[in-house]
């Protein structure tokens, strides 16, 4: 991941923050953010599959992202990931993602229930 790539990720997270920060959930931001993260990796495969599957859990983000707690949460969360990623430390960014990502999916399954 470049210097460039870090810098977005800040760029973006920041901007989460500005619009939590007015009342907003940050769904549209949380979202860019991971693409961000896809992107970086290189792999055109990974990115095309978040790319189609955004419209998809579109709805399941806006439901996690409701409450402020949440909202904090996943902000907290994209800060970790951040950080592991700014170390070079490819184990605790999986372990980071890998987290925030289990949350998420029990949030979502709460939803669909």
């Amino acid at each position: 991941m470049s210097g460039t790539d870090l810098a977005l990720l800040r760029e973006k997270l920041n901007e989460q923050k500005a619009v939590i920060a007015q009342g907003g959930s940050g769904s549209a931001l949380d979202a860019e953010f991971h693409l961000l993260i896809a992107k970086a990796t290189g792999n055109r495969v990974l990115y095309e599959v978040l790319v189609r599957i955004h419209d998809i859990v579109s709805e399941s983000r806006d439901f996690t992202l409701q409450t402020e707690e949440r909202r904090d949460w996943a902000v907290m969360t994209h800060e970790r990931v951040l950080a592991a990623l700014a170390r070079r430390d490819p184990e605790a960014a999986f372990q980071e993602m890998h987290s925030h990502i289990d949350y998420v999916e029990k949030i979502a399954l709460e939803w669909i229930d």
